[in-house]
Formats: structure tokens, sequence, C-alpha cells
């Protein structure tokens, strides 16, 4: 039949793949019809082809993944509730992560994997001028009413994850003499709509971090280039002036360091005490992979948290808190295989795509992890794996 031949079958792989994407964030239900209808073509692949080939640059961050997923088993045995802490380890760390695996597996045409990129970034680029638009005409219920822009969905630290991992992207993507031109028009576009995005969303994290994360790339691209440094500085001195004449802006900028009357960063300080002391009284394999909740509401949480907090806000002390020293130390080196690997391979080879990946993971598993459980964020670790394996597959593309 023709519809079932591997040329078919990857390209609508690719199709739903994209979706995928591009509505996990507009539709949960959406999402997960896409995601499971790409598992379900990619085993059907994996039926008809046999053996599977996937690069050797791929397999690198497949042991890594792997290696933590080993470390995190130990906290799901010994957590007294197994059948929950395996469900919450599966949906977390392996549901996830499988669009990765579709991705090195399947996707080999450079044509799909650039089609599908431009798809999310001009999809993307709808999402910061809803975000801006919610925030002109102050839409919103609740405590974000016509103070915080959030795009299709989710939450507002979702949209701000995304723009983290996509801002060295686009820059990378416009700079980069090898990127195809459809990439940069889009990518060019996509800066704007970022831009608008920053303005809307209000994220004091994004408003820090992606500085660090595109400093790289500003290296990598324009360290020689007096003229685009001096454009460089024109924009931080605009963006600086505009945040610091806007009170509203200036006083969110200057709130970062407020524990006390600011209760986003007081009850977060409360719930990583908290976790201290769950890792302090289970250092071994912790409370167990799904029960932050659990033992905070019954024994941790403390009187200051106003908010009734879901988990740490914070990658480190939750794993620490849920899987104790073995899972945290078995992320730990997860996160920094991948990072070293990333690095010395775009130091070695100037590739824009190693840089990306590099940007990506540190940006947002590393920095942006600091102040979000970003590991627990459906949508935001599909767009993370999702990205990732673009980059090694067009990567793989361009040496072939």
């Amino acid at each position: 039949m023709g519809f079932l031949e591997t040329e078919k079958l990857e390209k609508y792989l690719a199709i739903c793949i994209t979706l995928m994407v591009c509505t996990t964030r507009l539709s949960m239900a959406a999402g997960t019809f896409f995601y499971v209808l790409s598992i379900l073509l990619g085993i059907l692949m994996w039926h008809k082809q046999k053996t599977i080939k996937v690069s050797k640059a791929s397999m690198l961050y497949v042991f890594a993944y792997m290696a933590f997923l080993v470390t995190l088993l130990p906290s799901v045995l010994f957590s007294g509730a197994i059948v929950s802490s395996f469900k919450e380890f599966f949906n977390a760390f392996c549901y996830r992560a499988i669009v990765f695996g579709l991705m090195i597996c399947f996707i080999r045409r450079k044509e799909y994997v650039v089609n599908m990129l431009l798809t999310f970034m001009a999809v993307t680029c709808v999402d910061c001028l809803v975000a801006g638009y919610q925030l002109a005409i102050h839409f919103g219920t609740g405590a974000f009413k016509g103070v915080r822009g959030w795009g299709f969905g989710s939450n507002v630290l979702t949209l701000a994850g995304v723009m983290t991992m996509l801002m060295p992207l686009v820059l990378v993507f416009i700079y980069d003499a090898s990127i195809e031109s459809k990439l940069k028009k889009v990518a060019k576009a996509l800066l704007g709509c970022l831009a608008i995005g920053l303005w809307s969303n209000k994220s004091r994290s994004t408003w820090l971090f992606i500085p660090i994360t595109v400093i790289p790339v500003f290296w990598q691209y324009i360290r020689k280039n007096t003229r685009q440094l001096m454009a460089l500085a024109l924009v931080v001195v605009l963006a600086g002036g505009a945040v610091m004449a806007n009170p509203v802006y200036r006083n969110r900028l200057l709130s970062i360091g407020n524990v006390t009357t600011d209760r986003s960063n007081g009850d977060r300080l409360e719930a990583w005490k908290s976790s201290v002391e769950m890792f302090k009284d289970h250092p071994v394999t912790g409370v167990g992979i799904g029960q932050w909740r659990k033992a905070y509401q019954e024994k941790y949480k403390s009187d200051k948290d106003t908010q009734g907090l879901v988990h740490a806000h914070n990658n480190e002390l939750q794993l620490a808190a849920e899987a104790g020293t073995i899972g945290l130390l078995g992320f730990l080196y997860f996160c920094l295989s991948c990072i070293v690997e990333s690095f010395k391979s775009w130091r070695k080879d100037e590739n824009p795509y190693d840089l990306i990946i590099f940007s990506i993971f540190f940006g947002y598993i590393v920095l942006f992890g600091q102040i979000e459980y970003v590991l627990d964020n459906s949508s935001g670790m599909r767009i993370f794996w999702f990205l990732v394996a673009c980059m090694l597959q067009l990567k793989l593309e361009e040496r072939e």
C-alpha cells in the first residue's frame, strides 16, 4: 500500500510531530492526540525498517539521559507509593522525551526538519503576539488579569521558558551564514515577536537569563564587528531605559531580590528550604518521584507559604528531595555530559547547531531550572526535546 511506504510514513510523522509541538500549549487534548499518533507512526516505521540507524552524536545524548533514568528507579521502588511514583516517572521522564527518539530515529530528510522548525517558529510568533494582545486589553482572570500575557495557554512561565530557548536559536539563525534563507527570514520576524513577548510576559527570569545565554552567540559572530557591537550596545541602552522609565517594569525588575513582600520570591524560598529538609530526612533515595507535593503538604509545608506550591520551583532541589543523592547525581551527570559535549563540539567545529544545543540546555535546563521545575512542564519539555533533536538532525545532514 502506497500510503504505508517508509517515505510517506516519514512525512506523516513529521506533520504529526509539528502539529503536536504547535498545539501543546494551546490545547492539551490536541497536543496529546497528535503525540500519540506520532508514537503509533514511529512504532509502525520501526516495524517496517527492522533496524534503526542513529548518529553517534545523538547517541551521546541518549546514553546520558538513559543513565539519568536509571538513577531515578531506586526512588520509585522505595517511595512507599510505587504505583503513583512509577506513573509520574514514566509520564514526566519517559513519555515526554519520546519525541526526541522519534526525531533522531525516523526524521532523516533536511527538508522536513527545516519545515518543522519554520512552522513552529511561525506559530511562536503568533503566540508572542497573543501575549502582547492579552496585556494590551487587560485580558485574564485572577492574579494575572491585565498584568501579564501568557500567549496560547498553560502558564506564564511556560511561555517564558520557550522564549529562553528560542532567543539564542533565533540569533544564530540570523547571524550564521550557513543557515538557509527561509530560516533566516522567519528568525528575523520571530526576533521582533520575542521582544513583544518579553515585554508583555514580564518574566524576570527571562530578563536575567537571556542576556547570559546569548553571550556565546555574540562572542561567536559579532565580537570583531565594531558596528554591530555599537548597535548591540544601543539596543541594550534603549531597552534598559524603557524598563527604568516605566514604573511598573522598573519595580518588576527591582523586585527580583525581594523575598518579603513579593511572595512569588518568598514562597519559592520557603519551598527550597522545605526541599532541603526532605533531602536531609531521606538522603539516599528521597521521598519518591512524584511525592514532593504530598510530603510538603503533610509534613514540610512552611506557614509562610501563601500559595501552597505544588513543586519546589527548582530542578536540583526537587530531584534532591524526590530522588535523593542517587537521582541528583544522575541528573547532574546528564546535564554536564550534554553541556560539555555540545560545547566541545561547537568549539571544535564552530557548528551553529552545537552552539544552539549548548544554549538551549544551559538556558532552559540549568538557568531557567533554578526558578522553575522545568522537568515537570509537559509542554516545555516536549518543545525542548523537539528543538534539540532538530539541531542534531540538521547537524547530521550538514556533515553528510
